[in-house]
C-alpha cells in the first residue's frame, strides 16, 4: 500500500515545475526553479563469477525513485551565488544469494553550490561543488581527469558534484586559460578499495570559427600526473570530426598476474610510460534530420586475451572461496575487478549512435551500440523521450548487454529498463 501511495503521488506531482525571478536584497536578483523527477527502474542482474549471487555490487533489482531538484541563484553586480539542494525518496528491492531485501532510502543533500566573483570581463574566480564536463566525445570523456563518465549513457541519473576552486582567464576572444583545484571529493565516491586524490589542473582552450582545441595537465596527489587533450573540426554543415584522449605518466590499471605458485591475482599498477584512453570520432547529420556518430576507442593499458582469461580465473576462484576462510581476500579481488583503475578492461572498442529529434511530433529517439572488439560483447541502448504538455517530459531507457556473463559489459547487468516523468526548460 505504501508503494502504491508513493507511485500515485509522484505521478500527480511529476509535472510540477516552479520557476521565476524575484528582486533580491542589496539590489540583486534571485532566480529559482524546482524540477520533480520520478522513475521506475528494473534491472536484470547477472549471476556471474564477477558478482556471484549479487554479493559484490548488490545492485537493486527494482527501484522506485522520486527526486526534487531545486535550483537557487542570487546575482548582485560581480557576485553570483548558486546552490543545488536535492531530496531523494527511494524504494529498493535487492536480491542476493542471502535473500531478498526491501528498503527505503530517503536522503537530502547539496549536490552543487558555487560562489563566483567576476571582477572583470576577462577574469572569473569561483569556489564550490559542481559537475565539470568537457570534451566532444559521445561515449566517454577521457580528456577529463575528473569525470570520464560524461553522463550521456544515462542522462536521468545526476552525476555527483565534486569540490573545486577555479580561476578562469579569457585573454582574447579565442583563448581561455583555467586553473582548477579539485580539493574535495564532494558527493562523488571513488571505486571500491580506491581513494580520492586531490588534483590541480591547468587547462587551455582555443575556439576558432570551425575548430576547437583543448589541452590540460593534471598534477594528482599520490597518483601519476595526467595529460588530456581534444580537437574538433567542423568540416561542413553535416560533418564533424574530433579526437580526444587522456594519458597518465605511469600505469593506473590493475593487471591480472600469476604469483610464484601459479595462482592468478590482480596486481597493483606499475610501470612507466603514457597509459590511458584515446578515441577518434565523427558525426554526420543527414538533411532529413538524423545524426550518426561513430567512435573508435583504444585503451593502451587494456588486458590481453591471456590476461582476460586470468581475470576469469581470479573471479572463478574468488567466487568459490566465498563463505570460507578466504572470504576477505576473495571479496577484495572481486571488488578490485569492479573498476580496476580504468573504466575499460580491454583495448579496442567501437561506439555507434543514432539520434533523431522530432522523429514523431515531440518525440526524440537515441540508439547506441558499444562493442568490445576483443571479447565480442555488446551493449545496446535506446532512449525515447516525448513532451507531455508544456512542462513535462516522458522518458524510457532500455539497456541490453549481450555476449555472455564472461564478457565485460554483461558481468554485472544483463538488461535494464527505466521509465519516468520529469520537467525541464
Amino acid at each position: 500500500m505504501r508503494i502504491l501511495f508513493v507511485l500515485v503521488g509522484t505521478l500527480l506531482v511529476s509535472g510540477v515545475v516552479y520557476a521565476g525571478e524575484l528582486a533580491g536584497p542589496f539590489g540583486g536578483t534571485f532566480d529559482y526553479s524546482l524540477v520533480v523527477q520520478n522513475y521506475v527502474e528494473s534491472t536484470g542482474v547477472s549471476n556471474s563469477n564477477a558478482n556471484p549471487g549479487n554479493q559484490v555490487s548488490k545492485i537493486p533489482e527494482t527501484q522506485f525513485v522520486q527526486e526534487l531538484r531545486p535550483e537557487l541563484k542570487f546575482t548582485q553586480g560581480m557576485l553570483e551565488l548558486q546552490v543545488s539542494p536535492r531530496a531523494q525518496f527511494q524504494f529498493n528491492k535487492t536480491k542476493t544469494s542471502d535473500g531478498v531485501n526491501y528498503g527505503w532510502n530517503n536522503s537530502a543533500y547539496i549536490n552543487g553550490w558555487i560562489a563566483r566573483l567576476n571582477p572583470g570581463n576577462a577574469v572569473s574566480l569561483s569556489v564550490g561543488r559542481e559537475v565539470l564536463l568537457w570534451g566532444p566525445a559521445m561515449s566517454l570523456s577521457p580528456s577529463n581527469p575528473f569525470y570520464i563518465d560524461n553522463g550521456r549513457t544515462n542522462p536521468y541519473i545526476e552525476l555527483p558534484g565534486e569540490d573545486f576552486a577555479k580561476i578562469i582567464w579569457v585573454p582574447g576572444k579565442s583563448w581561455t586559460v583555467s586553473y582548477i583545484n579539485n580539493f574535495g571529493k564532494g558527493r562523488k565516491e571513488p571505486p571500491p578499495l580506491q581513494s580520492f586524490h586531490r588534483a590541480q589542473v591547468l587547462k587551455i582552450d582555443y575556439s576558432g570559427n570551425d575548430t576547437y582545441l583543448s589541452a590540460n595537465y593534471a598534477s594528482i596527489q599520490g597518483s601519476p600526473d595526467k595529460i588530456g587533450f581534444s580537437a574538433q573540426k567542423t568540416v561542413s554543415d553535416a560533418l564533424l570530426v574530433y579526437m580526444e584522449g587522456g594519458y597518465s605518466f605511469g600505469r593506473t590499471q590493475y593487471l591480472p598476474a600469476q604469483n610464484g605458485n601459479g595462482q592468478w591475482y590482480l596486481s597493483a599498477p606499475k610501470g612507466s610510460g603514457l597509459s590511458g584512453i584515446g578515441l577518434l570520432g565523427m558525426s554526420y547529420t543527414l538533411a532529413s534530420g538524423p545524426t550518426f556518430t561513430v567512435e573508435y576507442i583504444y585503451n593502451n593499458q587494456g588486458w590481453s586475451a591471456s590476461q582476460a582469461r586470468g581475470y576469469q580465473t581470479i573471479n572463478q576462484n574468488a567466487a568459490s572461496q566465498l563463505g570460507g576462510p578466504e572470504t576477505g581476500f576473495a571479496m577484495q579481488q572481486l571488488a578490485l575487478g569492479f573498476q580496476p583503475g580504468s573504466v575499460l578492461l580491454r583495448r579496442n572498442y567501437l561506439f555507434v549512435q543514432y539520434f533523431q529529434q522530432n522523429l514523431f511530433p515531440s518525440l526524440d529517439l537515441t540508439m547506441r551500440m558499444t562493442r568490445n572488439l576483443d571479447d565480442n560483447g555488446t551493449q545496446w541502448g535506446a532512449i525515447i523521450e516525448r513532451n507531455i504538455g508544456k512542462r513535462s517530459r516522458l522518458f524510457v531507457q532500455l539497456l541490453l548487454n549481450t555476449g555472455g556473463t564472461h564478457t565485460e559489459f554483461s558481468r554485472f547487468i544483463g538488461q535494464q529498463f527505466l521509465v519516468g516523468l520529469r520537467t525541464g526548460f
